[in-house]
This record gives C-alpha cells, sequence and structure tokens, in this order.
C-alpha cells in the first residue's frame, strides 16, 4: 500500500533526499479498478480492472532498517512510484516489460497471466475496499539496488508492450 502522493504519472527526475544513501527498487506490473467492491472472487475478478501498465517502486533502503515500520515509512517517501502513463487496455496488453538502469538490464520479464491478476483482486479486495480508480500493483521481482549516492545521476528507461514508457533519472 502506498499513498497517492507517491505517485509520479511522467517522466520528472527524481530527486533523492539528503538523508536517503541508496535506493533499491522493484518493477511492478498494476491495474486499473473500474468498479468498486469488497471480496471480490477471482472467477469475476475480470470485470473489475480495464487497464493495465508497468513502472518502478523506489524504496530508500536507509529507512528500511529491520522493522515494520521502517518499511511502512520507506514506501511514504513521496514521488517514489514510478507509473506509466497513459495505461494500456487489457485487452491490447502483450509482450513484456524492460528497464534499463544505466544503461544496462535492470528487469525484464513477461506480464502476468490473467489467472495470476485475478487472483491478486480477490487477495486484496479481502482486505481492503477497492474503488473506481484505485490501482492494485505487484511486484515483479525482489526489490535490489538501483542507485547509491557516489554516483550521482542514474538514467531509467523502461518499454511496456512495445512501448517507451519510462524514461527520468535518479539525481544525489
Amino acid at each position: 500500500m502506498r499513498p497517492d502522493t507517491t505517485w509520479k504519472r511522467g517522466n520528472d527526475d527524481f530527486y533523492a533526499p539528503e538523508f536517503v544513501e541508496e535506493l533499491t527498487a522493484a518493477p511492478v506490473f498494476f491495474i486499473r479498478i473500474c468498479r468498486a467492491n469488497r471480496s471480490i472472487a477471482a472467477k469475476f475478478a475480470e470485470r473489475y480492472y480495464d487497464s493495465v501498465g508497468c513502472g518502478l517502486l523506489l524504496y530508500p533502503e536507509n529507512l528500511i532498517g529491520s522493522s515494520a515500520e521502517g518499511f511502512a515509512t520507506a514506501c511514504c517517501l513521496d514521488r517514489t512510484t514510478y507509473l506509466t502513463y497513459p495505461e494500456i487496455d487489457k485487452a491490447a496488453a502483450s509482450g513484456g516489460f524492460k528497464l534499463l538502469s544505466g544503461g544496462e538490464v535492470f528487469f525484464e520479464g513477461a506480464i502476468p497471466a490473467a489467472g495470476d491478476i485475478c487472483k491478486t483482486i480477490e487477495e486484496v479486495s479481502r482486505f481492503c475496499y477497492l474503488r473506481t480508480g484505485d490501482y492494485v500493483a505487484m511486484e515483479l521481482a525482489p526489490r535490489r539496488t538501483i542507485c547509491r549516492r557516489e554516483n550521482p545521476r542514474t538514467e531509467v528507461k523502461g518499454t511496456f508492450s512495445g512501448n517507451d514508457t519510462l524514461d527520468f533519472s535518479i539525481i544525489f
């Protein structure tokens, strides 16, 4: 769960606060909820989302520590959730998602299967009421280091379903 103050819908650069020494990142696949409800069974979940996208979650590693509170704090840092925009209609999404960091492949993989998406909606809606316009994100890989303060600028580029979707820099 991340508040909407963390979302970045464009490709604006990310300026790391002075207290951040290292950023880790996890690639995500997200869906946009188009109908409100809770306790949605997986067999009906297909009706509850209309578009999809991919993005990147940034985590200031030195805030995480070993506590749940540290992880929650790290997830709330403003402007650390990069979501592709506009989203792609779920029927048109195909192919995969590729992220480059500093010109090297950071992540490459296929988008989740429809059954996995529906199971995720079922699981999330057990605990949260899903509203129209909400986003449900699924991390595609564990987080890992994307940059450190000793490298003052890191370029991040991403493609999804054959389209260039992310292009920004992380600046210390």
